[in-house]
């Protein structure tokens, strides 16, 4: 809060942006192929091509999730 003094804030700021600001590689990672599993299921090309590349983004996201711990 702006009450504090100026070195109180800089203290509680610089807490909030670490821990709001925290990546981690493998669930953004597992994210991101999810979403292009979904993408592929909805993509012009034949079923077979489709399930082709869902499966193997889905292996990935299998992969990194047991990995990395990701929920």
């Amino acid at each position: 809060t702006l009450s504090f003094g100026d070195d109180q804030w800089q203290l509680h700021s610089s807490k909030r942006s670490s821990t709001m600001t925290t990546l981690i590689p493998s669930k953004i990672r597992a994210l991101a192929h999810r979403r292009m599993a979904l993408a592929a299921l909805h993509a012009d090309s034949s079923l077979s091509v489709r399930l082709k590349r869902y499966n193997h983004h889905m292996t990935l996201v299998r992969f990194l999730e047991a990995q990395g711990g990701v929920l």
